[in-house]
């Protein structure tokens, strides 16, 4: 074992802690029982493509497992002709890769993603299933094909 693993864990899991303390306080604050928020910030990636773009898209369901809470996402559309991002060049790896992702993205599905409170699994799947309801009404809603 590497020497000074143990604090720096220990400060870690602390920091987690605190954070966790943090996020909780914030949503009892705003009296909030669910949280609705992007899957990620781009459409679906290409095969091929989430390795160099996972690292700056995934922030959102990053988070959510690291703070422990129930989460789940659900496809709500696609990307319609013309709504393709009019991201810069960039000779970030990531960057570039969301821009290329982008630009090839009409028809990719775009979902949402549903948190709750720890425990509170049955508020994400009743929000998820309510949106799912919803959505699927519309002729763009990327539906998954029946087994």
């Amino acid at each position: 074992m590497r020497t000074g693993f143990a604090r720096e864990l220990s400060d870690i899991l602390g920091d987690k802690l605190t954070y966790l303390a943090t996020f909780v306080a914030a949503m009892d604050a705003g009296s909030y029982d669910q949280l609705l928020c992007p899957a990620t910030p781009i459409a679906a990636a290409w095969h091929g493509l989430t390795k160099q773009v996972l690292p700056d898209v995934s922030a959102p369901s990053v988070l959510l497992t690291m703070l422990g809470v129930p989460a789940g996402v659900v496809p709500v559309t696609r990307v319609r002709p013309g709504e393709e991002s009019d991201r810069p060049e960039s000779r970030d790896v990531a960057r570039k890769a969301a821009r290329t992702v982008e630009q090839g993205s009409t028809g990719l599905p775009v979902g949402v993603q549903v948190a709750a409170r720890h425990w509170r699994e049955d508020v994400v799947l009743a929000a998820m299933q309510a949106i799912e309801t919803a959505a699927s009404s519309h002729s763009d809603h990327p539906a998954v094909p029946p087994r």
